[in-house]
């Protein structure tokens, strides 16, 4: 901005700098350390799931708008607008101040400058309670944990008193199962629905199904046609009816397949310290490690068929489900060895 005569604005906006990172560090850190210190872990665990879509969803957004839009035609006008109007905001005081005295309205930007400079020393006594308030607080959890329900297996000896039914799947699963390996499957399945980790990671092979499937969806079909001397080239979007979608849609299998198989490898580092009890009751590695996999197998494995279904079923072309299923169970079964 120097070289462009605009000296005065480019020492505003060094000046301000300093002020925008402050400002971003302090309300960040005491948004996040305060809403962690005053909720439940459960309700830390649903926050982090929130941030996690909503990470995912911004870096996705740019991809999908590049392809669902023409960007070349694109009025970005509204944007403008948008970006002048989030300036006039606390946030964007301290980034906008040095355009408006680019452009001569001095006034404007001193303002905007008073008020960024002025911001920190408006969040610094916030962050001194938090921080003061996390460090002398005593520690509570108003979280509840519920190890079992309080149901009763009616066919155990004692009748209506007989012993807890601490782990439903465990019978269901020990009929193609031993007891140990059902007994570590069930309880993996209770992860797969209750743990926030796990259920990212079932969030990361909705969205990737999704992102593939728009990418497909978002490709344009050319067709060229000829009349006298003059070539005419259209563009046709990609059809999703039944019967017509493209074949490429059978690679969303093999790919959700590669990322269910991978999925269980961070399942000794999720039980962290717990891991003990399979130690202390001598239960086999084996049994420890095929318990995980029949645990993750038994809802993957529908999933990778119904995706396979589904597919045949748009594209019409059946005869080449067996094939794919097929290709699905290999690459699954593929990167299961070095995780069972």
């Amino acid at each position: 901005m120097g070289a462009a005569g605009q000296t005065g604005a480019a020492v505003l906006a060094l000046v301000l700098a300093p002020a925008a990172l402050a400002t971003c560090v302090l309300l960040g850190r005491s948004v996040v350390i305060g809403i962690g210190a005053a909720s439940s872990r459960r309700g830390r665990d649903r926050l982090a799931v929130v941030g996690f879509f909503t990470v995912m969803a911004i870096s996705l957004l740019p991809s999908l708008l590049n392809n669902l839009l023409d960007m070349e035609r694109l009025d970005f006008g509204g944007l403008l607008g948008l970006a002048r109007i989030l300036g006039l905001t606390p946030f964007g005081w301290a980034l906008a101040a040095p355009g408006y005295l680019a452009q001569g309205q001095t006034a404007t930007a001193a303002l905007l400058a008073v008020g960024a400079l002025a911001l920190p020393l408006v969040l610094l006594p916030l962050w001194h309670r938090v921080v003061v308030r996390v460090m002398t607080g005593p520690a509570h959890a108003r979280g509840h944990s519920r190890a079992h329900d309080n149901a009763r297996e009616p066919g155990i000896a004692g009748g209506a008193k007989g012993a807890l039914n601490v782990l439903p799947w465990q019978r269901r699963l020990a009929l193609v199962s031993s007891g140990p390996t059902a007994a570590v499957a069930a309880r993996c399945l209770r992860y797969w629905r209750t743990d926030p980790r796990y259920l990212i990671q079932v969030a990361v092979i909705i969205m990737m199904s999704l992102l593939f499937t728009g990418m497909i969806a978002t490709n344009y079909n050319t067709m060229t046609s000829t009349s006298g001397d003059a070539t005419t080239v259209t563009l046709t979007g990609v059809d999703f009816t039944p019967g017509q979608a493209p074949g490429a849609l059978f690679m969303v299998g093999l790919i959700v397949a590669l990322l269910c198989g991978w999925m269980v490898h961070d399942d000794l580092a999720f039980d962290s310290t717990a891991l003990w009890t399979h130690l202390a009751a001598g239960l086999p590695g084996r049994s420890d490690r095929l318990g995980r996999v029949l645990a993750a197998a038994t809802w993957q494995l529908p999933l990778l068929a119904a995706l396979t279904l589904v597919a045949g079923w748009l594209t019409g072309n059946w005869a080449q489900v067996p094939a794919y299923l097929g290709a699905s169970l290999g690459v699954y079964g593929v990167a299961w060895p070095g995780r069972a």
